[in-house]
């Protein structure tokens, strides 16, 4: 299972922090390109919430690129995923010592 952790104290949203976790787990390549993501049922079950919830972090990751969902076969990461801050460049990682260095 993939590590994504929630905050109860945090003011945020669930789903906006389940949607930065798997941002940044798919930013800094733990989450390589073209890996299955877990199923919204999985996630959802495992951390005790609402599948809805789980499925609208899941659009708003397809809607910036960074995942595609395939009709009977899941959600997967995109093996180029744009860095929605800045459209039209592949995020760096920033513990990659040679990330930049083009």
């Amino acid at each position: 299972m993939i590590p994504i952790t929630l905050n109860s104290r945090d003011p945020r949203p669930i789903y906006l922090q389940v949607k930065e976790s798997l941002r940044q787990l798919i930013i800094g390549g733990v989450l390589t390109p073209e890996s299955k993501l877990p199923s919204v049922r999985e996630i959802a079950g495992t951390l005790a919430i609402n599948p809805n919830t789980i499925q609208r972090a899941y659009r708003e990751l397809e809607q910036a690129g960074l995942i595609a969902t395939v009709a009977g076969k899941g959600c997967f990461v995109c093996a180029a995923p744009t860095d929605p801050d800045n459209p039209g460049t592949t995020p760096t990682n920033p513990d990659d010592p040679n990330a930049g260095n083009d």
